[in-house]
């Protein structure tokens, strides 16, 4: 559905748009207000967006990574915020979509990734899932096959009962005898394998790794063909 013809939410959820490159920002400010979003804040800065934060809160922050110099990069806007309880919602809107920076995004709290040049009404879309069903805001995609042959999990070269494991944990089964009894395996392998994988990610704990792999798993379908 084009941006024209977008239905308007009930209510205006305030969105705060950065980006340091000001055509950009406008344009794309432009185009969320035509497809009925009249409350976008534009900032072209980390330091404006942590000002504004002192009082105020987004539904939505959309957020660019390179900022330019002498700044924050927008990944450590994301962390600061979290770090402050900013439980909203954050689509990154960056050029770099390279699987390292993805998981940098999502590991500070990013929800959903843009890449700049793509269509925007695919940005819209994005939008309108993350405001208008946040919980769950990628119920609607066809979500655990993308993942599993997303090419940056292809790149990890994990075993195909690895990749069994990642996919099982991606179905947000509450408890890991669970995924054990699924896959056939004991629940001390399950931890033995995911203790592996948290070396192999660079991850801490469970909830780490399980926040990841949702996020790469809604990014599989969008970010895929920038990472080959």
């Amino acid at each position: 559905m084009g941006a024209g013809h977008a239905a308007k939410l009930d209510a205006d959820p305030v969105i705060w748009f950065v980006d340091d490159y000001k055509l950009i920002l406008k344009r794309a400010v432009d185009f969320l207000n035509r497809a009925g979003f009249p409350s976008v804040v534009p900032m072209a800065s980390a330091a404006q967006v942590f000002e504004r934060f002192k009082t105020e809160r987004p539904s939505l922050l959309i957020q660019d990574i390179g900022l330019g110099d002498n700044q924050p990069d927008g990944i450590h806007v994301v962390r600061r915020l979290r770090g402050k309880g900013f439980d909203g919602r954050i689509l990154m809107f960056t050029g770099d979509g390279v699987p390292n920076t993805v998981l940098r995004a999502a590991l500070a709290g990013a929800d959903d990734y843009f890449v700049k040049g793509k269509n925007l009404d695919v940005l819209i879309a994005q939008v309108k899932r993350l405001l208008d069903d946040p919980k769950s805001a990628t119920a609607d995609l066809d979500r655990h096959e993308a993942f599993r042959e997303g090419a940056f999990v292809r790149s990890l070269g994990f075993s195909e009962w690895y990749l069994d494991l990642l996919t099982e944990i991606c179905r947000d089964l509450p408890k890991l005898v669970d995924v054990a009894h699924r896959l056939g395996r004991s629940p001390q392998q399950v931890n033995k394998a995911i203790s592996r994988i948290y070396k192999k990610l660079h991850l801490e704990h469970y909830g780490q790794l399980t926040h990841l792999l949702a996020i790469l798993e809604m990014f599989s379908r969008r970010v895929t063909d920038d990472w080959e």
